[in-house]
């Protein structure tokens, strides 16, 4: 399994010859284009945050190249799938990290909601190249700042509409 494939580079890098788009011609392409342990590989990791955005949403709004925003969208899975099959390097695909913060990205409502929309997207439209899908995460609370903020249990371990929703999905 490798590491989450973020497509872009931090530091403004474009190896793209001025294109911009470097999510295209960057790190994943060069190394499915070297072949750097591909026979090594069993899938791939990614983590598709979507900040406020609704996991269906397939634009952001003021964004200049839309082919480019969609890597911060649920969508970057299907720029990793489309980027792996033009390569002839398709392995399965594991979202090893999916949410939205209730500290600064959404309310509870709309995390329950998204939540249960992005597992669904996953599990029924994509079944044919997802393998598997963790939500994160689900540690002791501690929804005072961004990162706590993606649990689905609030400080006093009541559950939040993400976490009753879940429980609907599977059934208990």
């Amino acid at each position: 399994m490798s590491g989450d494939l973020h497509l872009s580079y931090s530091d403004s890098r474009d190896y793209a010859n001025g294109t911009h788009r470097d999510w295209e011609y960057g790190f994943l392409t060069k190394l499915l284009r070297d072949d750097f342990a591909f026979r090594s590989v069993d899938g791939y990791a990614v983590h598709p945050y979507s900040q406020h955005y609704d996991p269906s949403a397939t634009t952001i709004p003021g964004f200049a190249d839309q082919s480019v925003a969609q890597q911060w969208l649920f969508q970057k899975v299907l720029l990793i799938r489309d980027l792996l099959a033009r390569a002839g390097r398709l392995k399965p695909l594991w979202i090893t990290e999916l949410g939205w913060s209730t500290s600064g990205d959404v309310d509870e409502a709309t995390q329950g909601r998204y939540l249960e929309q992005a597992l669904r997207r996953a599990v029924d439209d994509w079944s044919g190249f997802i393998a598997r899908t963790f939500v994160y995460v689900l540690e002791k609370p501690h929804n005072g700042d961004y990162a706590g903020g993606y649990n689905l249990l609030r400080d006093d371990l009541t559950p939040k509409d993400g976490w009753l929703r879940l429980r609907r999905l599977f059934g208990h």
